[in-house]
């Protein structure tokens, strides 16, 4: 590496290593005061139990297109790339797959993640990683490589591990991950299999901490491949015993719910709007005679107020 690219990798570094509260604070002087509520257009939206230095989330007020790309082109050029999307009124997901679904809606949701997570040494021998069974054969062949795919939520190539033993976390994650799939997916598989990956044998490798990890478990990832000598299979979870918490019809229930929310919300806004313009036009075509009120005549402001409402 030469002085040029040497010196250029350390400026992009010292960018990336920027603390979320300043990038936060600087993407919300830049974004403004909002039109469509109290405070700024854009709010810490992190509630999560475990704050990390790599996961930032805000709330935009109204998001369009506009405003989203030049969110995301602030993010990016310090060092942030999106990965979820949602809203108050509505669930969502993987941002790709759903950021379409919020343009225009209020009070939308955006998880960010840091390009540079933080780099953790795991203190223990083992970790743990889950996968449907029909990657098995190959994995144990070749072993595992970073994908970005069948993921809950946009990343660069990965491979996330747990490092808790913990049959309820792999049970929790093979759920999540199945009800991702698409029903002739999951006809597919039968089983998801948990791996042992035994950290001694790849001694060299870079670990670093999952930011969309929760209290419940601890995870980190890893760029690099893993070979198969560091693999054995120690468990397999039933496709059977993954089924959603909730039915279908709860599903859809809970759907149908925050559609509704969104559109009584929608509604009210929309008729708050046209009263406003309403009441508006009517006093702006009123004289200043007709809006003359004596304060101390309580009676004759009452009747001023019945006529204009009478006009409506």
């Amino acid at each position: 590496m030469n002085l040029q690219e040497q010196i250029r990798k350390v400026l992009k570094e010292e960018v990336n290593s920027q603390d979320k509260q300043k990038t936060l604070s600087i993407l919300i002087d830049l974004m403004g005061p909002s039109n469509v509520r109290d405070g700024n257009r854009i709010e810490n939206a992190d509630e999560s139990l475990i704050k990390y230095e790599s996961r930032l989330t805000i709330n935009v007020d109204n998001l369009d297109q506009e405003t989203l790309n030049k969110i995301n082109k602030f993010m990016d050029e310090h060092g942030w790339f999106p990965t979820n999307i949602k809203s108050d009124y509505e669930t969502g997901g993987k941002y790709s797959l759903h950021v379409r679904d919020f343009i225009g809606e209020k009070d939308v949701i955006i998880n960010y993640e840091s390009k540079e997570s933080g780099e953790i040494k795991p203190n223990q021998t083992t970790a743990y990683h889950v996968t449907p069974n029909v990657f098995l054969d190959k994995i144990l062949e070749k072993g595992l490589t970073p994908k970005t795919e069948s993921k809950l939520s946009d990343h660069p190539e990965r491979i996330y591990l747990f490092l808790d033993d913990q049959m309820s976390t792999f049970k929790s994650m093979s759920r999540a991950l199945f009800n991702t799939l698409s029903d002739d997916k999951k006809k597919l598989i039968n089983d998801y299999v948990v791996l042992e990956i035994d950290l001694t044998q790849i001694p060299n490798h870079k670990f670093y901490v999952d930011p969309q990890a929760s209290a419940t478990y601890r995870a980190i990832f890893t760029r690099e491949p893993i070979p198969a000598s560091a693999i054995k299979v120690i468990d397999k979870i039933p496709t059977s015993d993954l089924k959603p918490i909730l039915s279908p019809e709860e599903d859809k229930e809970i759907d149908d719910l925050f559609k509704k929310r969104r559109e009584d919300i929608k509604k009210s806004e929309a008729d708050n709007t046209n009263y406003q313009n309403k009441l508006d036009n009517i006093l702006n075509q009123l004289g200043d005679e007709d809006l003359n009120v004596n304060l101390d005549d309580l009676m004759g402001l009452q009747e001023q107020i019945s006529r204009i409402k009478s006009m409506m």
